[in-house]
Parts: C-alpha cells; structure tokens; sequence
C-alpha cells in the first residue's frame, strides 16, 4: 500500500491518495452465506458492534477524524468461491477499482468506479456513488459476455436441466436503498446471447441466438416492469412426447423430501394482499425460429419441425384493455406454411380473443400416426390447407374452419381402440370432386369455462358427425355438394309387376351422370327389388290375362267370345254353381259386363301361383333396365354400376316398387 500525500494533524487524518497495487484477495461465501473476510472486522464485544451500528446512523462527534480522497486498486486478482454449492471459483481478474471521498461521515457520498475481467472472457464496470448511512447506491453498470453457465449450480438446486451455453450482456442504471424502507430501481438494456438450456441426458430443450431487452425498467414498490421492445432471434423448441404421455418438459423442476422448518417461536403476522405487478411491454418480435416436435404416444411414432418462424406481438399492458395483435408465420415439415394473425388479450385470453390460423400444403402421410390412432386408417398420399377462424368472448368459442383436401388416399387399416367405426372410405369418395379436391366447412363451438373442454375432442367430434351423416344420407350431401336435387334419389321405382322405366324415373338417371361424373372414385349400387304382396297380385293378374288371351279365338265371330274365355278359365279354378252364385252377385250389384269381366279375374288370380323364383326374376329383370339404361343412354362405364342380390322392399303409396340405390366407394 503506497500513501500519498499524507497529512496528520490532530484531530485529522487527510489521506489524498492510497494505491494498492497487485493484492490478491480470497473470498468465500460460507456455509451460512457469511463472508469469510467479515469476521476480520467484526467486533467481538456486543456492546462495541451496537455502538458501530448507532454511528452509523449520525455524523461522528468523535475527536478523530479521517478523510481519503482517493483510494486507488490496481491489478488485483479476488477469486470468490461459495462453499454452498459444488461450482468453481469466479475469478475477477486484472481488477481495478478507483474510490473517492472516504471519510468518516457515513452521510458522505463515496464515490467509485470498478472495472474488471471476469474468468477471461467476461467485462464488468460499476460506476456510481455509495451513501453508507442509508446504504443508498446509485450504480451505472455495463457488464458483457457474463456466462450463464457460473448459474449452473444455483439452478441445480430446483431443477434437473442444464445450462450448456449463454452470455449476458448489460447496460443499465440502479437506484436502491436499504434504509427503512426498501427501494430498488433498475432501467437500461440487456442482452442474452447464445443459450442453451438441456435436460439432464443432455437433450436441448431451449435454445435462442439472441434474446434483447430494450430500454427495460424494473420498480420494486409500486411493482412495475416496462420493457420496450422485445426481440428473440433464431429461438428453437424440442418438444418430445413419450410413450406414457408424459413430455420431455415434464418433471423437470426437484421436489424437495424434506419439508421447510419454520421456527416455532415465528410470531404470526397479519396477511396482506399480494401487490399485483404492473406489466407493461411494447413490442415483441420473433425472427428465424424452429422447432422439433415428437410423439411417440401413437400407434406409429411421429415427428416433425418448424422452422423460418418470424412473427411479432404488439403492445401487452396490464393497464390497458386494448386487444394485443398476433402475427406469426413460418414454414412447416418440408414444404408446408403456416401462418397465424390474431387479436388476443393476453392476459384475459378467455374474454376476448379473434385467431385467424391458415395452414397450407401440409403432407398428410406424416400425419399418418395421428389418423391411425383417431380414424384407423394411414394416409397413403394427400396435400392439407386449413383457414381456420375463431372468435372468443367470455370463455364462449365459435370457430369456422375451412379445410382442404388434396388428392387424399388412404393407406393401411390400423387397428385403435380410439378409432371410430366410420365408413371413411364412402366418406372420402363422396366429398372428392373430379380435380380430387374434398373441401369442408367445419363449425364448432365451446366453453372455455368448461373444465372439461378439449378443442381436439371438439373438432374430432365435427368430423365424426359429418361422416355419420354421410353413412345415413349420402345422397343428400351430395346434392347439397353439387347443387343438384336428389331427394329421391334413393331408388328407381316401378309399377307393381312391371320392369319397364317409367318417365319419372329419367330425371334421376340424369342426376345419377351428374354425380358419377363428378365424383370419379363413386360406384351406383342397385339392389334389385320387389314386394311381395304388391308384385304377386299384379303378375296374378298378368298370368290371368294372358292365358284369356291364349285361349279368346283369334278373329271369332261368336258373341262374348272374350267373356266366355274368362268363364272358361274360371271353371278350370272353381265349380259351375260359384261361377253363377258370383254372377248373380255382381247382377245384383248392377255392374256392367266390364266389372264383372274384371271382378271374375281377379278371382281367378287369387287362385293362380306365383314362385318366389318369378319375383326374384323381376326384381332382375328391374335391375337390368336400369343398368341398361345408365350404360346405353347414358354412357356411364359397368363396372360402376354394381348389382346386388335381389330382396324384398316396401310398397311405395301401395302403388310403386322401388329397386334401392345407393353409392359407394
């Protein structure tokens, strides 16, 4: 230690300038976080620290008194250790410190300016002034490249991560006082460049080229934190489901065994509100993001990424019920994009919130775990775009989503337990047009107060209902799809007995082209049909009436010779004394001779046999017309026209057989 200028008058001791050059100073925080250099200048009597501490707090009316101006450190070396932490010395060197004005006036302002490296690579400077009666500090600190790693052993207290990387830089300006009454201010701009935080294999989880804090301020009472601007570049996200469904993200905070010891002698104190901290950040803005996504939770393990994510947020206040206003986009797998816009209230998400979410030429195979496990089903090939629009107040979701798909195939069935019985092929081939594009409109709707609210079970939920709905009325979404009428498109119907078409049934075989035509991957089924009731009496009747014509005389000139082949027949069924006891009947009942020709033939069809093989034939026959006239008349190729097997159907009005139609894929 070098004195200069030494003046020493009683009662004054004036010292303008003290130079210690070269000093090495070992300091450890032991275990009781007490420095190790305290108990050098701590008094050992009660009454002699109580009287340090009562001098402190008034200007000294002691006969001595001292003054150095300048206290100057020059080319030290301080290594500092904390005994409570398994972690490496921070070694402070050179180190220089200038200090002026130090006298024994504890009101006196000291002023000082501390410059030194940190473990080589880091800079600290403190620039300020020291008030020690009120132990007031008013510091400007520039501080750069500090290494977030030193932080490693402190972190590893709570938590099972690691920090592998990162630097802080700071320029700022402290204002505190540990008076009575607490103050602390700090305000400036701070930078965390190149971190890197991984989980305890050594896996990222975390990671960001820089991360800026623009003209930032921090107040401690009333609790304010102001912040500018925030700008993130290059950040990435690993995010890793497992197979129990817990993430790469879970447990990643230590729970403590031990519980926390309170004192028994802790006097209760009454319980105050908690200050709720005013926020306050005026831009956020996100460039070059990425992230890494895994799900092995699936029937087949998934994974993709995002990245070229840029975005920004604009102003969030605590103080202020203006809606923030989203923007993010990026690129996502290998040629797909994403992009979303919104206006959010942060902190209020559930009151109000307007989300525009666009997805764009997502590849549908790598979807393929997800579709496996909720529909049973791989995707062999397909393109997905989604515009998906949300509007939520008070904790009440309503969403339109528009969503297409390209050129979608299915793949291989897989067996799931969470995978509905849907018919997803019909599905596909209905809602496909001739470009193999399936567009939907998708509404939803929920509340977000509800504790069991999923948006997927919701969404999952729309899509199982419309394929429901397609299995129960294919045709009825098909007209709503291309315009056209097609509520009776379910069958083609017949006259009882008949197989020829009749004129109102060639409007629906027109609509039949249509849907054919514009839905490329559709097959028409036809079921061949009859009814038993219905058809038998009529081809009675037409068995009657051709063997009256087989046996009328052709060119006769008998009288009645038509009404004497009828009566002929009938005494091949019944006896002579029931052909005039109906006569008679009918007389009585003054009909004319056509009535009664017509009454007595239906007698004779009650009494005439049809084989279920003639109602089989007819159902045929009806099917047959109808594959003949799509394919002749309306060029429609065979094998789209698929027949079934012949069954029985009911009557239409009691009059009309109708052959059922249907489509699949």
């Amino acid at each position: 230690m070098k004195p200069s200028i030494l003046t020493y008058k009683l009662p004054i001791l004036a010292i303008e300038k003290a130079t210690i050059t070269k000093p090495f100073v070992d300091l450890q925080l032991e275990k009781d976080y007490t420095l190790n250099l305290v108990r050098l200048f701590t008094p050992k009597s009660a009454s002699t620290q109580a009287k340090i501490q009562s001098s402190a707090k008034q200007e000294t009316n002691s006969t001595w008194k001292f003054a150095l101006k300048t206290l100057e450190v020059k080319e030290a070396t301080v290594d500092v250790r904390d005994q409570n932490v398994k972690s490496t010395p921070a070694h402070f060197a050179p180190l220089k410190l200038t200090a002026q004005n130090i006298t024994q006036d504890m009101n006196n302002p000291i002023t000082y300016d501390f410059n030194s490296t940190l473990d080589t690579t880091a800079t600290l400077n403190f620039k300020g002034t020291f008030i020690p009666s009120t132990a007031s500090l008013d510091i400007a600190v520039n501080a750069n490249k500090l290494s977030l790693e030193k932080a490693q052993p402190y972190i590893a207290l709570y938590t099972t991560t690691l920090i592998q990387d990162g630097a802080l830089s700071l320029n700022s300006k402290i204002k505190a006082s540990f008076d009575q009454q607490t103050t602390f201010k700090i305000e400036g701009d701070a930078t965390v460049s190149k971190f890197s935080l991984a989980d305890k294999f050594k896996n990222s989880l975390v990671a960001w080229e820089t991360l800026n804090f623009s003209n930032f301020s921090y107040t401690l009472s009333p609790a304010t934190l102001s912040i500018q601007s925030v700008a993130l570049d290059k950040p990435y996200i690993n995010l890793d489901i497992k197979k129990d469904g817990t993430t790469n993200f879970s447990n990643l905070l230590k729970t403590s065994s031990t519980p926390s010891k309170t004192p028994s002698n802790t006097k209760k104190t009454s319980t105050t509100k908690n200050e709720t901290m005013s926020l306050y950040i005026g831009n956020i803005i996100l460039k070059r993001g990425t992230t890494h996504f895994k799900d092995a939770s699936l029937l087949l393990p998934f994974a993709t990424f995002a990245d070229r994510l840029n975005g920004s947020m604009s102003t969030l206040d605590t103080k202020n019920t203006k809606p923030s206003v989203l923007k993010l986009e990026g690129k996502v797998d290998k040629y797909g994009y994403a992009k979303i816009d919104g206006s959010i209230l942060p902190f209020d998400f559930k009151n109000r919130a307007t989300l525009k979410i666009l997805f764009k030429n997502i590849d549908m195979p790598s979807l393929s775990p997800y579709t496996g496990k909720f529909i049973g089903y791989a995707i062999k090939e397909g393109k997905l775009s989604m515009d998906l629009n949300y509007k939520i107040k008070k904790g009440l979701m309503e969403g339109a989503n528009k969503i297409n798909l390209d050129s979608l195939t299915l793949g291989d069935k897989i067996e799931s337990k969470d995978a509905p019985n849907l018919p997803l092929g019909l599905a596909i081939a209905i809602l496909k047009d001739s470009k193999g594009q399936i567009d939907l409109d998708l509404p939803v709707s929920g509340d977000l107060n509800d504790p069991e609210f999923r948006y997927g079970s919701i969404v999952w939920k729309a899509i199982g209902n419309l394929i429901g709905s397609i299995a129960t009325s294919p045709f009825k979404l098909l007209g709503s799809i291309l315009g056209i009428e097609t509520e009776n498109l379910k069958s083609i119907d017949f006259a009882a007995g008949e197989y020829a078409l009749i004129d109102s049934e060639e409007e629906k075989m027109v609509q039949y082209q249509q849907i054919l035509e514009k839905r490329s991957e559709l097959n028409l089924i036809i079921t061949p049909s009859f009814n038993e009731a219905l058809d038998t009496k009529a081809l009675q009747e037409q068995n009657v009436t051709a063997q009256i014509e087989a046996i009328t005389p052709k060119k006769s000139k008998e009288d009645d010779s038509y009404g004497k082949a009828i009566k002929k027949l009938f005494l091949q069924k019944y006896s002579n004394d029931d052909y005039n006891k109906l006569l008679k009947s009918y007389k009585d009942e003054n009909l004319d001779i056509g009535a009664i020709n017509d009454n007595l033939i239906s007698k004779i069809a009650e009494n005439t046999t049809i084989v279920p093989a003639a109602l089989q034939s007819l159902a045929l026959k009806r099917a047959d017309v109808i594959v003949q006239n799509l394919t002749t008349k309306y060029k429609i190729a065979p094998n789209r026209l698929i027949k079934n097997e012949p069954q029985a159907s009911d009557a239409i009005r009691e009059e009309w057989v109708g052959c059922t139609i249907s489509v699949r894929n």
